[in-house]
């Protein structure tokens, strides 16, 4: 009977093994093996979460009085020291942040950590100290970018002591060590560089992998070294580099200023400092008008680039007056002859403007006055400073006149934010005479009034540009067509004004669609 019972038993053991068959012992060490890295592999991502704040609050007023008093202060345990690591950021009433006390900030970095080195040093805190370096605001507060940049050495020089200490490497500990280059001083130049030369990916890899947040100093600073490194090019690559960094100041207003007003420094120094329309959108949106106004805004540029916007929209002013807002192709062909010799424009618009924005692109808008004037409304002036006279363009349709004052008579009243009609129509003070010898200044009335305002002009030295043929045909978008027969011809609506009349002096013949001539003569193109 034992022996049967036996035997059903081993049957009943033989039968349980085939069922759970312990694997080979090399299989078993195998799977243990693949079972450690895919729990460490979770382990790599594990976030610990934020601490309880009332626990930093309290663990950082411990620190300040042991800044004050080290022998009467208890030792910190491995967890305060992890909570200190992970508060440099928070207020403290008394003492502010420890990230804005210099000297809170080197005692942590040196006494106290002398002191628990090897807490401080294990991966938990120094990865607070990591991201209170990474979250630094951007701003220009001297102690704190001075505690930063302790912090960062601190890091720096502790990286591989951290590395060694930690068991198993966490995903952030590998970011950083594949990325250290961003605890290196002036990171964002090497960097920057990396960005201008298109390899942005570079920069977004590691933004991604050390965890960089998107309100870190870290931004601002790499637009500003990529203006910094631009800034230093020749003149052709400054140029094909200004649009990229332009694109990257708009989204940065703790540092678009100061980067558009290097940008612009460095643009007036050109050789050819042609209009550059992105330049010239930004700083006009930003600062509003470059003339005439308290100008407080343009005193972060030099002279010189100041005087290049104000060249740049003069063109700008004559078309948005003469062809949007009075629709007078006469005059503005006749002060388009005048443009390198305008110092800068000025615009003050009419109610009728201020209820119909969409009439003038909106950056432009925003840096025009409103003429409040009950006795003219709906008027709208366009002041040109030509040389020693401001010349005051009534902007109307029909009936408007043309003033010009010497600076020392109408500079004082421009400088106020408004102008009153009878202002700039004083008949004591301007010196635009009339036909009849009355100081009541210059109409746009007549078949030729162009040259009564030419011989005007003359009395002060002012004369139009001398311009080559393919300057004029830039200038006034002239479009030239070259027939099958050799002939050329001009797309032009208007044979009255100026410049129909040029273009009959040099050789072109008015028809219906145009103006035709048969050859060309290369010469100065003198109106």
């Amino acid at each position: 009977m034992p022996v049967k019972y036996a035997e059903h038993f081993s049957c009943a053991l033989l039968k349980f093994e085939d069922i759970y068959r312990i694997p080979p012992f090399a299989a078993s060490v195998k799977q243990m093996e693949a079972t450690k890295i895919r729990i460490g592999e979770t382990l790599k991502n594990a976030d610990m979460g934020k601490p309880n704040p009332e626990m930093v609050r309290q663990t950082l007023e411990k620190f300040f009085r042991w800044v004050e008093e080290p022998s009467r202060t208890p030792s910190f345990s491995w967890l305060e020291v992890a909570l200190l690591c992970r508060g440099l950021h928070t207020e403290i009433a008394g003492h502010g942040s420890l990230m804005r006390s210099e000297s809170a900030v080197g005692f942590l970095l040196t006494e106290f950590a002398a002191q628990y080195s090897g807490r401080m040093l294990s991966p938990y805190p120094w990865q607070g100290l990591l991201s209170a370096y990474l979250n630094c605001p951007p701003g220009n507060n001297a102690a704190e970018i001075r505690s930063r940049e302790a912090l960062r050495a601190f890091l720096a020089n502790s990286l591989d002591a951290v590395s060694r200490s930690s068991s198993f490497k966490p995903r952030w500990l590998e970011g950083i060590l594949k990325h250290r280059r961003v605890l290196e001083k002036n990171a964002t130049r090497t960097l920057a560089e990396d960005a201008l030369e298109g390899r942005s990916e570079i920069v977004e890899r590691i933004a991604r992998e050390v965890d960089i947040p998107p309100t870190s100093w870290f931004w601002p600073e790499l637009v500003m070294a990529q203006v910094d490194a631009i800034v230093g090019y020749p003149d052709d690559r400054f140029k094909r580099a200004i649009d990229p960094v332009l694109a990257q100041l708009r989204q940065r207003r703790e540092c678009i200023d100061k980067g558009l007003a290097r940008i612009l420094d460095r643009y007036s120094l050109c050789l050819a400092a042609e209009p550059h329309e992105a330049l010239l959108s930004l700083a006009v949106f930003r600062w509003k008008s470059p003339s005439l106004e308290r100008q407080t805004a343009w005193l972060r540029v030099t002279p010189k680039a100041k005087a290049m916007v104000q060249r740049w929209l003069v063109p700008h002013d004559l078309e948005a007056v003469f062809r949007q807002l009075v629709e007078d192709s006469r005059r503005h062909e006749f002060w388009l002859q005048f443009v390198d010799r305008i110092e800068f424009t000025h615009i003050w618009t009419g109610n009728s403007v201020k209820e119909s924005p969409s009439r003038l692109s909106q950056d432009r808008e925003e840096r025009r006055p409103v003429f409040r004037d009950p006795e003219k409304p709906d008027d709208n002036l366009i002041l040109m400073k030509i040389g020693g006279l401001f010349i005051l363009e009534s902007a109307v349709k029909t009936g408007g006149k043309c003033w010009a004052y010497r600076e020392e008579d109408i500079n004082p009243q421009l400088l106020k934010h408004g102008l009153r009609y009878g202002v700039f129509r004083d008949t004591t003070k301007n010196v635009f005479t009339n036909s009849y010898g009355h100081s009541d200044g210059l109409i746009h009335s007549g078949y030729a009034w162009e040259k009564a305002f030419v011989s005007e002009l003359a009395k002060f030295g002012i004369f139009p540009d001398r311009m080559t043929f393919e300057a004029l045909a830039a200038r006034y978008r002239l479009v030239v067509e070259s027939l099958p027969d050799g002939a050329e011809r001009i797309c032009c609506k208007h044979g009255s004004g100026v410049l129909g009349e040029w273009l009959g002096k040099h050789g072109f013949i008015r028809r219906a669609d145009g103006f035709y001539r048969q050859s060309r003569k290369e010469e100065a193109a003198e109106f």
